[in-house]
């Protein structure tokens, strides 16, 4: 008589677990923060005379002026650098405007450096997973040569 084979052993469901984790997941969180991760914030000349177009008063565009295509790497930072520049109560009066207008400039080629992050990372992975087969292995031989000399000795 033939036996059946489960459709589904706990080992297909483990792998499919470690796929997940550390092959799926990875490569998705990966090229979602892409453009956050290799880009750069800056207030354009374009957003500036928006701002001019929308009716802030001066007091709040000129101070920008001296922030014009400086690079900053988070939003964050160059929200609190016009913070400095702006005063509070003009600040607090136009922020939503003034936050329309600050540009996501990516870098050139960015699919590239993605490409490039998730090679090396693959790369690492199958090191580790080699390695892990090693280390297994070895254990295994161990057990084996363990449970040998036990039974040659009684």
């Amino acid at each position: 008589m033939m036996e059946l084979k489960p459709w589904l052993s706990w080992d297909d469901i483990r792998n499919a677990v470690v796929a997940l984790f550390l092959v799926i997941l990875p490569t998705l969180l990966l090229n979602e923060s892409m453009g956050t991760l290799f880009g750069r914030y800056e207030l354009t000349g374009t957003g500036l005379w928006n701002l001019h177009k929308q009716e802030v008063p001066e007091t709040v565009i000129a101070p920008l002026h001296e922030l014009r295509k400086q690079p900053f790497y988070f939003r964050s930072s160059l929200i609190d650098e016009i913070r400095k520049q702006v005063p509070e109560a003009e600040y607090a009066q136009h922020q939503r405007r003034i936050h329309q207008q600050i540009a996501h400039v990516s870098i050139p080629h960015d699919t590239y450096v993605y490409l490039a992050l998730l090679c090396t990372y693959y790369v690492a992975l199958a090191w580790v997973a080699q390695w892990w087969n090693r280390i297994q292995s070895g254990e295994d031989d161990s057990s084996v040569e363990a449970s040998e000399s036990s039974g040659n000795s009684s």
